[in-house]
């Protein structure tokens, strides 16, 4: 018996004149629970003119369309990871967090995210920019790949860190808060 193979796309799901546009992948569950915070962080990034895709969760790594998605992934560290995210072209992973120790809660984000991806965007936990830098550079000196690092925070998303070596001491980029960006 042969294998049916789901017809995946994506679907435009907002678009901003003159600047971004976010696209869903029609086998997105729009019921879960961090879908508000994706489609939040896909709003910060197309008001800055990205293109953001909302990608699927599980796909088997050996699927034509685990393939037709993640293509990119194969021959990397990732292959066969799912990141939540496709920003102009390069994948991002999100992870939020249930516990209440600070600590444990980033830990536990950054452990799981830089197993997806690079690039990866955390909830706010109460950990200090200065703490975060010490843990990725304890996590590069083990030879784990870190890009970037943006936190979801309730005034707007903040990069941490961007691997050019240069520590961004600006004030953060912050256009709207969460909760508008929510309403939209």
């Amino acid at each position: 018996m042969m294998k049916e193979h789901i017809a995946l796309y994506p679907e435009l799901f907002e678009y901003y004149p003159s600047t971004g546009i976010i696209e869903v992948y029609n086998c997105v569950n729009r019921d879960d629970s961090d879908f508000e915070s994706l489609l939040c962080i896909c709003r910060f990034f197309a008001m800055q003119g990205k293109h953001c895709i909302i990608l699927p969760k599980s796909l088997h790594y050996k699927s034509k369309e685990y393939y037709l998605i993640f293509g990119e992934l194969f021959g990397t560290i990732y292959e066969g990871k799912c990141p939540d995210l496709l920003i102009d072209g390069l994948f991002y992973e999100y992870e939020g967090h249930t516990s209440k120790n600070e600590r444990r809660a980033f830990r536990n984000m950054m452990n799981r995210g830089f197993v997806q991806s690079s690039r990866v965007i955390i909830d706010e936990c109460g950990i200090t920019k200065c703490f975060m830098l010490r843990a990725l550079s304890g996590k590069q000196k083990i030879g784990i790949e870190t890009d970037e690092l943006w936190v979801l925070k309730q005034q707007g998303i903040e990069q941490v860190y961007k691997s050019e070596r240069q520590q961004i001491n600006a004030a953060p980029v912050f256009n709207e808060s969460v909760e508008s960006l929510r309403q939209k």
